[in-house]
């Protein structure tokens, strides 16, 4: 499946395994991630998981699939990778998103969990080439993205989740930059109502038990897009 390998400085400087150590409300977003993906996911399936960070939602995805790959461009995010992950069926390399370093049609599924938001414009026609030239013949493709059209950022009037992101993008922008992908399913992930903080603690989860859903019926208020697609 491999061709070489090519390691590269990521964008991303990875210290801890901040995603392992997630609590709260933070860890339950990372759960309905990994829900979303599940649903689309059969048992002898070979996903690639890009932007794999420091593996958490990897590991995670190899419950419900014959095997994983987990490709990051940080070195530091694949050695936290690899001190945290026993688990053979999971394979890590490091690599960029726009060369990847595998064969054609070798994967029946493509994740990128909270990725193309840090990938500057420039380079995404390369990305979605690639990623269109491993995913096999009616493959899916899972992303997950924030939402810079979320209900709290219209509220206080601001443009971002997060000014350290590339770009990011609203509904009708994701399901432009994934035209060549026939939608699956569009939902939302976590509809946020400030003082979003407050919501963090747990004696608040039965907010989450409301707030979550919703986001399914709202996406375009939603704090993170899900979307599914399937290659043409």
């Amino acid at each position: 499946m491999l061709k070489s390998i090519k390691r590269v400085q990521g964008t991303i400087d990875y210290q801890t395994p901040y995603h392992w150590e997630a609590r709260g409300v933070t860890r339950e977003m990372q759960m309905q991630r990994l829900r979303f993906a599940k649903k689309y996911i059969k048992k002898g399936d070979a996903v690639l998981d890009i932007g794999c960070g420091d593996g958490f939602l990897t590991n995670a995805l190899s419950s419900a699939c014959e095997n994983v790959t987990g490709i990051d461009a940080s070195p530091t995010g694949i050695s936290l990778s690899r001190s945290m992950i026993d688990n053979s069926k999971i394979y890590l390399a490091c690599g960029s998103a726009g060369d990847l370093p595998f064969k054609g049609n070798a994967f029946d599924v493509v994740t990128l969990f909270e990725v193309i938001e840090h990938i500057p414009v420039t380079s995404l026609k390369d990305v979605m080439k690639e990623i269109k030239r491993v995913l096999k013949e009616e493959g899916m493709l899972i992303v997950t993205t924030p939402n810079p059209r979320n209900l709290r950022n219209r509220i206080l009037g601001k443009s971002m989740v997060s000014a350290k992101h590339e770009k990011e993008y609203n509904q009708t922008e994701l399901l432009e930059l994934f035209k060549d992908f026939l939608k699956v399913e569009l939902s939302g992930i976590y509809l946020p109502l400030p003082p979003l903080s407050l919501l963090y603690k747990p004696c608040y989860r039965f907010m989450w038990q409301i707030l979550f859903p919703l986001a399914k019926y709202c996406p375009s208020l939603a704090l993170f897009t899900a979307l599914c697609g399937r290659k043409r």
